[in-house]
């Protein structure tokens, strides 16, 4: 196993066992999923994927959408390492931690939320 493939699965291997960090990233948590799989010699099929990902989210699904989200999932782990992962999750609390000290809140947007 070479060290980008290690990474790769060290990366991986985070962000499933911290479903919750990575709640807002479907794409992040499928290519964790994919990489994870592919390290135990298991067959994979990103279209299949994809197809899950777009029709799950509501998004119409064409050749070009399949393709631009199976794009999506074999590149979402080349800039993730796990140097950078905790980085992240450290970013987001920081960014939430200060909105709920200036009185805003991290909910929907765009309407009542009630």
């Amino acid at each position: 196993m070479n060290l980008e493939t290690s990474n790769r699965t060290q990366s991986a291997h985070h962000i499933i066992t911290n479903p919750n960090d990575f709640t807002d990233q479907p794409i992040l948590r499928a290519a964790a999923w994919a990489a994870m799989m592919t390290a135990r010699n298991n067959a994979i099929s990103l279209n299949s994927m994809a197809y899950t990902l777009l029709d799950t989210h509501r998004v119409p699904v064409t050749a070009k959408t399949i393709a631009d989200t199976r794009e999506q999932i074999e590149t979402a782990l080349d800039e993730t390492t796990p140097q950078n992962v905790p980085r992240q999750i450290r970013i987001k609390q920081r960014v939430c931690n200060h909105a709920l000290t200036i009185g805003h809140t991290m909910g929907p947007h765009g309407g009542d939320a009630a």
